[in-house]
């Protein structure tokens, strides 16, 4: 008996009755598309049904994305923090050479030293203007509230009479 027991287990019951026999969800494959139908002795009640579980499907799926987009802007930006030391660093190995060889252009060994550091630093820079470009993204992201689940036709009465005599 539902009315029984402490609060907790009277929600817990009510919640197994709902999903046993007053409940029906079908899926359809191809499109993607949840069809949700509720039936109890009581109209209203069964449309606040159907539009808490869809308020808390909603809720859910945002709070997900929101999380992922938060570990992922984290993510990249502890990445994007080492890519900028790893530029600073190749900046300052080029500031070095370009301090110990005063005239470098004479020499082929020191010219082509100078071009693969120039490499060096062309990669790191293209490499952290990526990931600070990624990062925006993902803040950006981070704070979106576009909903997953889309309504796609509102709650609707039946147009006769539930034919299970609930009623009875």
């Amino acid at each position: 008996d539902i009315d029984s027991g402490p609060t907790g287990v009277m929600v817990e019951k009510a919640a197994q009755a709902l999903l046993n026999s007053h409940l029906s969800v079908n899926v359809a494959t191809k499109t993607g598309v949840v069809g949700l139908s509720v039936w109890t002795k009581d109209l209203e009640l069964s449309i606040q049904i159907v539009q808490r579980i869809l308020a808390e499907v909603n809720r859910f799926n945002r709070q997900v994305r929101q999380n992922q987009a938060g570990q992922e802007r984290q993510f990249i930006g502890t990445r994007a923090d080492s890519a900028l030391v790893g530029l600073r660093a190749v900046q300052d190995k080029m500031q070095a050479f370009l301090q110990r060889n005063r005239d470098y252009t004479n020499s082929p060994s020191l010219q082509f030293e100078h071009d693969r550091i120039l490499q060096d630093i062309s990669t790191q820079q293209t490499l952290y203007t990526s990931l600070l470009q990624s990062y925006e993204q993902a803040r950006m992201e981070e704070v979106r509230t576009t909903p997953v689940v889309t309504v796609v036709e509102q709650t609707m009465l039946p147009a006769s009479p539930d034919s299970r005599r609930l009623a009875l």
